[in-house]
């Protein structure tokens, strides 16, 4: 008897999800090593899997409880790395990538708490906005040569000016689901 394919641990998806964590190791040898535009190419083909994986899930209906899970923390791995990555070579600040990453924490304790209670908080717009526009300063920083240029001091303004967005949509996001999450008698967008 075939195992149906929402109990399966290991589909066509998953893999495709667990090829764009393996990616990051290459990706951060390769802008360490001088080759910033592979570095960047290789992140972008990364980040074009996210579209693959999901598709691949309809179009083969394996969508899986596992996969609904890892495609997005898997994404959000991807970006705090290289995140971490880019600060790590001084073309942003340390600072921007622990807000980055204490944004995404309280977002998903929002959305575990939603899901204690039977709800799916899925993806809008502003998340989508948000993960675009992280892949675009994520890839110029991963294209410039080192910090001390002129490039790297605007992409280090841009992450800024990103952080400060992000937590705008958090905002908007916690307002949106604050009945739910806080008494849990409004539905959840």
């Amino acid at each position: 008897m075939a195992t149906p394919a929402s109990s399966r641990i290991m589909t066509v998806p998953n893999l495709v999800t667990f090829l764009r964590l393996l990616l990051l190791g290459p990706i951060i040898v390769l802008y360490r090593e001088g080759h910033c535009l592979a570095a960047a190419a290789l992140f972008l083909l990364t980040m074009g899997t996210d579209a693959v994986d999901g598709w691949l899930a309809r179009r083969l209906d394996q969508r899986s409880a596992l996969g609904v899970y890892l495609d997005p923390v898997v994404d959000k791995v991807v970006v705090l790395v290289l995140f971490y990555e880019l600060a790590h070579a001084g073309m942003i600040a340390f600072a921007t990538v622990h807000l980055f990453l204490l944004r995404e924490l309280l977002q998903n304790a929002v959305r575990n708490v939603a899901a204690t209670r039977g709800r799916v908080v899925g993806a809008n717009w502003m998340g989508k906005t948000k993960a675009f526009l992280q892949t675009l300063l994520i890839t110029v920083g991963l294209l410039l040569p080192g910090p001390g240029t002129t490039g790297a001091a605007a992409v280090a303004a841009a992450a800024w000016l990103l952080v400060l967005l992000s937590w705008i949509f958090l905002g908007i996001f916690v307002k949106w689901n604050w009945k739910e999450v806080g008494h849990g008698r409004e539905k959840i967008r």
